[in-house]
């Protein structure tokens, strides 16, 4: 009887099991989210290898190009989708393989400007929300006013809550940090309602769960795909054009503070960036600046624009004061019982020092 690995499929390769589950251990051991482990090992490693349809020791870079060929053509990825797989798999081949000359060159990411909700949009999609249930208007309210991403919003505990002083800890956010955010009124009487009305009717449907803030009707922790389902569904009975998604609400929230002239650091300390550099990416402020600027300058009135102040002139000096005649005197008889040679010398200090007087206009 042969001892040898049998496929989970036609369609799977014998070396697939073993190799993803080599993957997962080093995707575990470096501490990446479940989600990237996910994505990695059974998406693209797998894509990978039923497309190669080899064993990873054979591959060449012939072989890797044509990979990455098939991305762009066949599957039309996009720039930003083509670089999450093509990381996905050099860090398999590198790391796991040991063979960095299979590395393939990733396409440049394209920076894609997102067009942030106006308040007026945000306080439709609330009213909304308001008129279906608390769940859902906390939910928006956390997102909006608390800044905080979708992993973060289904993640939270109701013990993470400190509503007594305005504040929410994030439960292994991004780069799975801890860290203590600020809760408007508007968020914190939208909490309160949630936890003492509605929370209460729902019970949990496992031990797990009953710390768990956000619950779906059947007591099950909301996931991320529920809240992108939620959202959706709020926004197209607000009436928004607008393509709106969970994070979209961080980042108008972002926008807004910028707007309304809040410091960059307090926006990157409420939204938990790492550097300001990625809070700017954020900010539309020099957009509105701008367009106030050629508002003023092509569809105001012509006296809204301000011409440049002219430097203004020197005063001219004000007359010199009529000198002392008593300290004239009294230096005329110091001369006198003076050497001559001292005062040629006093002589000389008392020009050198009148002239640095002139320069420096004393």
């Amino acid at each position: 009887m042969s001892l040898e690995k049998q496929p989970v499929s036609p369609s799977e390769p014998l070396w697939l099991p073993e190799a993803q589950e080599r993957f997962r251990a080093y995707l575990m051991a470096e501490k990446r989210a479940e989600s990237t482990i996910g994505k990695y090992v059974d998406h693209c490693l797998k894509d990978l290898m039923k497309r190669i349809d080899r064993a990873p020791e054979t591959w060449t870079k012939k072989d890797m190009q044509a990979y990455k060929e098939h991305l762009a053509v066949d599957r039309q990825m996009s720039e930003n989708t083509m670089v999450v797989e093509i990381s996905a798999i050099n860090q398999y081949t590198q790391n796991v393989l040991e063979r960095p000359e299979l590395k393939m060159r990733a396409p440049k990411r394209v920076e894609k400007e997102r067009m942030p909700l106006t308040e007026d949009e945000v306080h439709k999609i609330l009213e909304v929300a308001k008129r279906k249930n608390a769940r859902d208007y906390a939910l928006v309210c956390m997102a909006y006013y608390g800044e905080m991403r979708a992993g973060e919003i289904v993640d939270i505990w109701v013990s993470d809550l400190d509503l007594a002083r305005k504040k929410a800890r994030i439960r292994k956010g991004k780069g799975k940090n801890y860290s203590m955010i600020n809760l408007s009124d508007v968020a914190v009487n939208a909490l309160e309602d949630y936890l003492e009305n509605l929370r209460p009717t729902i019970a949990p449907a496992t031990p797990e769960a009953a710390n768990v803030l956000m619950l779906s009707v059947n007591g099950k922790p909301l996931q991320r795909k529920d809240m992108w389902r939620i959202v959706k569904k709020l926004a197209f009975e607000a009436g928004i054009k607008k393509n709106v998604f969970p994070h979209l609400f961080r980042h108008s929230g972002i926008t807004h503070m910028a707007e309304k002239g809040i410091s960059p650091y307090s926006i990157q300390a409420q939204s938990r960036h790492k550097s300001l550099d990625m809070v700017m990416k954020y900010i539309h402020t020099s957009q509105q600046i701008v367009r106030e600027d050629y508002d003023r300058a092509f569809n105001g009135k012509p006296e809204s624009v301000k011409e440049p102040e002219k430097p203004s002139k020197p005063a001219p000096p004000e007359p010199t004061q009529p000198e002392d005649d008593t300290v004239l005197s009294k230096i005329a008889v110091m001369m006198g019982e003076l050497s001559e040679n001292k005062r040629r010398r006093l002589a000389s200090m008392l020009n050198n020092f009148d002239h640095r007087i002139e320069l420096h206009g004393g």
